[in-house]
Protein backbone atom coordinates (compact mmCIF):
# COMPACT_ATOMS: atom_id res chain seq x y z
CA UNK A 1 0.00 0.00 0.00
CA UNK A 2 2.93 2.11 0.58
CA UNK A 3 4.28 2.81 -2.49
CA UNK A 4 0.52 3.48 -3.82
CA UNK A 5 0.03 6.27 -1.69
CA UNK A 6 3.29 8.30 -1.70
CA UNK A 7 3.15 7.74 -5.54
CA UNK A 8 0.17 9.75 -5.12
CA UNK A 9 1.11 12.36 -2.59
CA UNK A 10 4.21 13.17 -4.36
CA UNK A 11 3.27 14.41 -7.92
CA UNK A 12 0.94 16.76 -6.30
CA UNK A 13 4.16 18.73 -5.64
CA UNK A 14 6.78 17.97 -7.94
CA UNK A 15 6.74 21.59 -9.07
CA UNK A 16 7.94 24.65 -6.53
CA UNK A 17 6.56 26.38 -3.77
CA UNK A 18 4.57 25.17 -0.41
CA UNK A 19 0.80 23.50 -0.25
CA UNK A 20 -1.99 26.10 -0.65
CA UNK A 21 -3.48 27.03 2.85
CA UNK A 22 -6.99 26.66 3.87
CA UNK A 23 -9.60 28.40 1.94
CA UNK A 24 -11.74 31.05 3.33
CA UNK A 25 -15.74 30.38 4.03
CA UNK A 26 -16.53 30.97 0.24
CA UNK A 27 -13.26 30.63 -1.86
CA UNK A 28 -15.06 30.96 -5.18
CA UNK A 29 -15.88 34.53 -3.44
CA UNK A 30 -13.02 36.19 -2.07
CA UNK A 31 -13.23 39.16 -0.10
CA UNK A 32 -12.24 42.45 -3.04
CA UNK A 33 -9.15 43.47 -1.43
CA UNK A 34 -7.66 39.84 -2.61
CA UNK A 35 -9.30 40.46 -5.80
CA UNK A 36 -7.46 43.54 -6.87
CA UNK A 37 -4.57 43.75 -5.07
CA UNK A 38 -0.96 43.50 -6.02
CA UNK A 39 1.62 41.36 -4.75
CA UNK A 40 4.85 43.66 -5.27
CA UNK A 41 8.39 42.83 -4.20
CA UNK A 42 9.97 45.75 -1.84
CA UNK A 43 12.76 47.21 -3.49
CA UNK A 44 15.09 46.71 0.17
CA UNK A 45 14.12 42.96 -0.20
CA UNK A 46 15.47 42.00 -4.02
CA UNK A 47 17.71 39.68 -4.10
CA UNK A 48 21.49 41.31 -3.86
CA UNK A 49 23.53 41.00 -7.21
CA UNK A 50 25.58 37.75 -7.70
CA UNK A 51 28.63 38.52 -5.68
CA UNK A 52 32.15 39.29 -7.66
CA UNK A 53 35.54 39.51 -7.35
CA UNK A 54 34.92 43.01 -6.46
CA UNK A 55 31.59 43.54 -4.79
CA UNK A 56 29.98 41.24 -1.71
CA UNK A 57 26.53 40.83 -1.08
CA UNK A 58 25.05 44.03 0.40
CA UNK A 59 23.83 43.44 4.12
CA UNK A 60 20.03 42.91 4.72
CA UNK A 61 17.66 45.63 5.64
CA UNK A 62 17.22 46.29 9.21
CA UNK A 63 13.70 46.03 10.76
CA UNK A 64 13.77 49.74 11.13
CA UNK A 65 14.81 50.12 7.26
CA UNK A 66 12.17 47.32 6.33
CA UNK A 67 9.82 49.82 8.42
CA UNK A 68 10.99 52.84 6.26
CA UNK A 69 10.19 50.62 3.01
CA UNK A 70 6.22 49.80 4.05
CA UNK A 71 5.46 53.44 5.19
CA UNK A 72 6.84 54.56 1.62
CA UNK A 73 4.37 52.18 0.09
CA UNK A 74 -0.08 51.95 0.04
CA UNK A 75 -1.00 49.95 2.51
CA UNK A 76 -2.83 47.51 0.20
CA UNK A 77 0.10 46.56 -1.12
CA UNK A 78 1.87 45.98 2.20
CA UNK A 79 -0.67 43.42 3.03
CA UNK A 80 -1.25 41.61 -0.33
CA UNK A 81 2.91 40.97 0.36
CA UNK A 82 1.72 39.89 4.06
CA UNK A 83 -0.92 37.51 2.19
CA UNK A 84 1.80 36.31 -0.04
CA UNK A 85 4.56 35.40 2.76
CA UNK A 86 1.19 33.62 4.62
CA UNK A 87 0.80 31.35 1.60
CA UNK A 88 4.29 30.31 0.82
CA UNK A 89 4.34 29.85 5.12
CA UNK A 90 7.17 32.61 5.80
CA UNK A 91 5.46 33.73 8.56
CA UNK A 92 8.17 35.91 10.55
CA UNK A 93 8.29 38.01 6.91
CA UNK A 94 4.14 37.98 7.06
CA UNK A 95 4.03 38.73 11.06
CA UNK A 96 6.56 41.59 10.56
CA UNK A 97 4.20 43.27 8.00
CA UNK A 98 0.72 42.74 9.48
CA UNK A 99 2.22 44.26 13.15
CA UNK A 100 3.51 47.28 11.34
CA UNK A 101 -0.08 47.57 9.73
CA UNK A 102 -1.66 46.92 12.77
CA UNK A 103 -0.09 50.13 14.31
CA UNK A 104 -0.66 52.30 11.15
CA UNK A 105 -3.92 50.89 10.35
CA UNK A 106 -5.59 48.96 12.96
CA UNK A 107 -7.95 47.57 10.22
CA UNK A 108 -10.17 44.62 10.47
CA UNK A 109 -8.60 42.96 7.32
CA UNK A 110 -5.15 43.17 8.77
CA UNK A 111 -6.49 41.59 12.11
CA UNK A 112 -8.09 38.72 9.90
CA UNK A 113 -4.68 38.08 8.02
CA UNK A 114 -3.14 38.45 11.52
CA UNK A 115 -5.35 35.19 12.66
CA UNK A 116 -4.64 33.61 9.84
CA UNK A 117 -1.05 33.48 9.86
CA UNK A 118 -1.39 32.72 13.83
CA UNK A 119 -4.25 30.02 13.09
CA UNK A 120 -1.51 28.13 10.09
CA UNK A 121 1.41 28.09 12.47
CA UNK A 122 -0.83 26.03 15.03
CA UNK A 123 -1.33 28.61 17.65
CA UNK A 124 -5.17 28.80 17.88
CA UNK A 125 -5.64 30.68 21.16
CA UNK A 126 -3.36 33.42 19.61
CA UNK A 127 -6.00 33.36 16.51
CA UNK A 128 -8.99 33.43 18.13
CA UNK A 129 -7.98 36.57 20.06
CA UNK A 130 -7.06 38.10 16.31
CA UNK A 131 -10.04 36.87 15.07
CA UNK A 132 -12.63 38.50 17.47
CA UNK A 133 -10.62 41.84 17.19
CA UNK A 134 -11.04 41.49 13.22
CA UNK A 135 -14.82 41.07 14.45
CA UNK A 136 -14.97 44.30 16.74
CA UNK A 137 -13.71 46.32 13.43
CA UNK A 138 -15.43 45.39 10.14
CA UNK A 139 -19.39 45.31 10.01
CA UNK A 140 -18.86 43.79 6.50
CA UNK A 141 -20.64 40.99 5.68
CA UNK A 142 -18.25 39.13 3.62
CA UNK A 143 -15.74 39.53 6.30
CA UNK A 144 -17.96 38.36 9.55
CA UNK A 145 -18.19 35.29 7.14
CA UNK A 146 -14.91 34.41 6.22
CA UNK A 147 -13.94 34.99 10.57
CA UNK A 148 -16.86 33.06 11.65
CA UNK A 149 -15.55 30.09 9.45
CA UNK A 150 -12.05 30.14 10.78
CA UNK A 151 -13.26 30.88 14.19
CA UNK A 152 -14.80 27.60 13.55
CA UNK A 153 -11.90 25.71 12.44
CA UNK A 154 -9.62 26.83 15.24
CA UNK A 155 -12.44 26.17 18.14
CA UNK A 156 -12.45 22.60 17.13
CA UNK A 157 -8.67 22.42 16.47
CA UNK A 158 -8.51 23.30 20.27
CA UNK A 159 -11.09 20.61 20.76
CA UNK A 160 -13.68 23.58 21.57
CA UNK A 161 -16.16 21.79 19.73
CA UNK A 162 -19.48 23.00 21.07
CA UNK A 163 -17.69 26.74 20.06
CA UNK A 164 -17.20 25.51 16.78
CA UNK A 165 -20.79 24.11 16.29
CA UNK A 166 -22.32 27.01 17.46
CA UNK A 167 -20.23 28.93 15.36
CA UNK A 168 -20.79 26.81 12.24
CA UNK A 169 -24.78 27.32 12.99
CA UNK A 170 -24.31 31.12 13.09
CA UNK A 171 -22.34 30.96 9.69
CA UNK A 172 -25.09 28.60 7.71
CA UNK A 173 -27.96 31.52 9.09
CA UNK A 174 -25.63 34.52 6.89
CA UNK A 175 -27.17 35.84 4.04
CA UNK A 176 -23.75 36.45 2.51
CA UNK A 177 -22.90 32.50 2.77
CA UNK A 178 -23.61 31.62 -0.97
CA UNK A 179 -25.61 28.25 -1.14
CA UNK A 180 -22.74 26.36 -3.71
CA UNK A 181 -20.57 26.60 -0.75
CA UNK A 182 -23.26 25.59 2.05
CA UNK A 183 -21.75 22.24 2.35
CA UNK A 184 -18.66 23.14 3.02
CA UNK A 185 -19.65 24.91 6.18
CA UNK A 186 -21.68 21.60 6.81
CA UNK A 187 -17.94 19.52 6.29
CA UNK A 188 -16.93 22.17 9.57
CA UNK A 189 -20.17 21.77 11.61
CA UNK A 190 -19.99 18.41 11.24
CA UNK A 191 -16.44 17.86 11.88
CA UNK A 192 -17.93 19.13 15.47
CA UNK A 193 -20.82 17.32 16.13
CA UNK A 194 -18.74 14.22 15.47
CA UNK A 195 -16.33 15.35 18.06
CA UNK A 196 -18.96 15.95 20.60
CA UNK A 197 -20.52 12.52 19.47
CA UNK A 198 -23.21 13.18 17.53
CA UNK A 199 -23.86 10.46 14.83
CA UNK A 200 -25.51 13.26 12.75
CA UNK A 201 -21.93 14.79 12.42
CA UNK A 202 -20.74 11.99 10.49
CA UNK A 203 -24.23 11.99 8.32
CA UNK A 204 -23.33 15.33 7.71
CA UNK A 205 -19.83 14.94 6.61
CA UNK A 206 -20.46 12.38 4.16
CA UNK A 207 -23.82 14.19 2.73
CA UNK A 208 -21.20 17.01 2.08
CA UNK A 209 -18.62 15.19 0.85
CA UNK A 210 -21.11 13.96 -1.88
CA UNK A 211 -22.24 16.93 -3.08
CA UNK A 212 -18.87 18.82 -3.05
CA UNK A 213 -17.26 15.31 -5.08
CA UNK A 214 -20.25 16.18 -7.66
CA UNK A 215 -19.17 19.66 -8.02
CA UNK A 216 -15.99 18.89 -8.57
CA UNK A 217 -12.24 19.08 -7.09
CA UNK A 218 -12.91 22.71 -5.32
CA UNK A 219 -12.55 23.04 -1.54
CA UNK A 220 -10.12 20.04 -1.32
CA UNK A 221 -8.21 21.22 1.62
CA UNK A 222 -12.17 21.14 3.49
CA UNK A 223 -12.77 17.89 2.15
CA UNK A 224 -9.37 15.92 3.51
CA UNK A 225 -10.17 17.59 6.83
CA UNK A 226 -13.23 15.98 7.09
CA UNK A 227 -12.40 12.67 5.72
CA UNK A 228 -9.56 12.76 8.60
CA UNK A 229 -12.12 12.84 11.45
CA UNK A 230 -13.78 10.13 9.49
CA UNK A 231 -10.75 8.40 9.03
CA UNK A 232 -9.50 9.03 12.61
CA UNK A 233 -13.04 8.13 14.07
CA UNK A 234 -13.09 4.77 12.64
CA UNK A 235 -9.81 3.93 13.84
CA UNK A 236 -10.25 4.88 17.17
CA UNK A 237 -13.46 2.80 17.27
CA UNK A 238 -11.32 0.02 16.05
CA UNK A 239 -8.81 -0.13 18.41
CA UNK A 240 -11.57 -0.64 20.94
CA UNK A 241 -12.44 -4.14 19.42
CA UNK A 242 -10.31 -6.93 21.63
CA UNK A 243 -8.35 -9.73 20.67
CA UNK A 244 -9.00 -12.20 23.00
CA UNK A 245 -7.23 -16.10 22.48
CA UNK A 246 -10.18 -17.40 21.38
CA UNK A 247 -12.68 -17.78 17.64
CA UNK A 248 -13.79 -14.24 18.38
CA UNK A 249 -10.25 -13.18 18.91
CA UNK A 250 -9.78 -14.37 15.63
CA UNK A 251 -12.99 -12.24 14.07
CA UNK A 252 -12.37 -9.58 15.78
CA UNK A 253 -8.54 -9.43 14.47
CA UNK A 254 -10.12 -9.65 10.83
CA UNK A 255 -12.46 -6.76 11.47
CA UNK A 256 -9.53 -4.60 13.20
CA UNK A 257 -7.68 -5.36 9.88
CA UNK A 258 -10.60 -4.51 7.51
CA UNK A 259 -10.63 -0.99 9.45
CA UNK A 260 -6.93 -0.52 9.09
CA UNK A 261 -7.58 -0.66 5.02
CA UNK A 262 -10.44 0.91 4.32
CA UNK A 263 -8.54 3.79 6.96
CA UNK A 264 -5.65 3.54 4.33
CA UNK A 265 -8.50 3.85 1.38
CA UNK A 266 -9.17 7.07 2.76
CA UNK A 267 -6.29 8.55 3.51
CA UNK A 268 -5.66 7.83 -0.44
CA UNK A 269 -8.67 9.63 -0.78
CA UNK A 270 -6.94 12.25 0.71
CA UNK A 271 -3.58 12.02 -0.92
CA UNK A 272 -5.93 13.00 -4.40
CA UNK A 273 -6.93 16.33 -2.84
CA UNK A 274 -3.10 17.31 -3.41
CA UNK A 275 -3.48 18.63 0.42
CA UNK A 276 -0.59 17.64 2.80
CA UNK A 277 -1.71 18.86 6.15
CA UNK A 278 -4.07 15.81 6.30
CA UNK A 279 -2.50 13.51 4.27
CA UNK A 280 0.21 13.83 6.93
CA UNK A 281 -1.89 13.61 9.62
CA UNK A 282 -3.59 10.42 7.77
CA UNK A 283 -0.20 8.68 7.61
CA UNK A 284 0.58 9.37 11.53
CA UNK A 285 -2.59 7.82 12.58
CA UNK A 286 -2.00 4.94 10.11
CA UNK A 287 1.06 4.33 11.56
CA UNK A 288 -0.53 4.48 14.81
CA UNK A 289 -3.16 2.41 14.63
CA UNK A 290 -0.81 -0.86 13.00
CA UNK A 291 1.21 0.06 16.38
CA UNK A 292 -1.67 -0.74 18.51
CA UNK A 293 -2.46 -3.34 16.65
CA UNK A 294 0.74 -4.79 17.23
CA UNK A 295 0.87 -4.40 20.93
CA UNK A 296 -2.61 -5.44 21.80
CA UNK A 297 -1.76 -8.81 19.91
CA UNK A 298 1.32 -9.28 21.51
CA UNK A 299 -0.89 -9.21 25.00
CA UNK A 300 -3.65 -10.82 23.72
CA UNK A 301 -4.19 -14.02 26.03
CA UNK A 302 -3.47 -17.52 24.43
CA UNK A 303 -5.94 -20.05 23.67
CA UNK A 304 -7.37 -22.19 26.51
CA UNK A 305 -5.97 -25.16 27.08
CA UNK A 306 -2.61 -24.76 26.52
CA UNK A 307 0.47 -26.29 28.07
CA UNK A 308 3.29 -24.01 29.54
CA UNK A 309 5.21 -24.82 26.85
CA UNK A 310 3.23 -24.70 24.32
CA UNK A 311 2.14 -21.34 25.74
CA UNK A 312 6.17 -20.44 25.46
CA UNK A 313 5.78 -21.29 22.33
CA UNK A 314 2.48 -19.81 20.78
CA UNK A 315 3.76 -16.50 22.13
CA UNK A 316 7.09 -16.61 20.63
CA UNK A 317 5.45 -17.67 16.88
CA UNK A 318 2.90 -14.70 17.42
CA UNK A 319 5.74 -12.14 18.64
CA UNK A 320 7.18 -13.17 15.10
CA UNK A 321 3.90 -12.62 13.30
CA UNK A 322 3.15 -9.26 14.99
CA UNK A 323 6.51 -7.75 13.73
CA UNK A 324 5.20 -7.26 10.16
CA UNK A 325 2.64 -5.01 12.11
CA UNK A 326 5.50 -2.52 13.96
CA UNK A 327 7.30 -2.95 10.90
CA UNK A 328 4.85 -1.14 8.73
CA UNK A 329 3.98 1.66 11.47
CA UNK A 330 7.41 2.51 11.14
CA UNK A 331 7.63 2.45 7.48
CA UNK A 332 4.73 4.80 7.61
CA UNK A 333 6.13 7.40 10.27
CA UNK A 334 9.49 7.21 8.34
CA UNK A 335 8.00 8.14 4.96
CA UNK A 336 5.77 10.63 6.45
CA UNK A 337 8.68 12.23 7.97
CA UNK A 338 10.51 11.78 4.36
CA UNK A 339 7.66 13.30 2.75
CA UNK A 340 7.12 16.25 5.21
CA UNK A 341 10.52 17.44 4.03
CA UNK A 342 10.13 16.94 0.11
CA UNK A 343 6.99 19.07 0.78
CA UNK A 344 8.43 21.31 3.09
CA UNK A 345 5.69 20.96 5.70
CA UNK A 346 7.18 22.30 9.00
CA UNK A 347 4.42 21.95 12.13
CA UNK A 348 4.21 19.65 15.31
CA UNK A 349 2.90 16.77 12.79
CA UNK A 350 6.32 16.27 11.58
CA UNK A 351 8.21 16.44 15.03
CA UNK A 352 5.60 13.83 16.65
CA UNK A 353 6.19 10.96 13.39
CA UNK A 354 10.20 11.99 13.98
CA UNK A 355 9.71 10.74 17.86
CA UNK A 356 7.66 7.91 17.17
CA UNK A 357 9.86 6.50 14.27
CA UNK A 358 13.15 7.26 16.13
CA UNK A 359 11.58 5.57 19.00
CA UNK A 360 10.90 2.00 17.14
CA UNK A 361 14.48 2.36 16.06
CA UNK A 362 15.61 2.79 19.48
CA UNK A 363 13.52 -0.11 20.73
CA UNK A 364 14.33 -2.46 17.72
CA UNK A 365 18.30 -1.75 18.58
CA UNK A 366 18.81 -0.70 14.93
Amino acid sequence: MLPTLFALLLPAFATEGTPDTAPTADPSEPAPEQDTLATPVDDAEAEAAPATEDTAPDPAPTPAELRDVWRAQPTEDVLAEARLRIDVRDFAAADARLDFLVEQTDAAMVWFERGRSLELQERYRDALKAYAAATDRTEDPRLVRDILYRQAIASNDLRYHGEARALALRLRKLDSLDTSVRPVVDLELGVAEASLGKRRGNRRITRALDQLDAQGTEHGWARSRARFVLTRQSLEHAGTIPLPGSKRGARNLVKRAEALKAAEAQVIAIAKTGEPEYALAGIMVLGDAYLALHDDLIASPPPRGLTAEQTDVYKKTLAERAAVLREKAFRFYDEGVSFAVRVQWHGEITERMKRRRDALTIQSGS
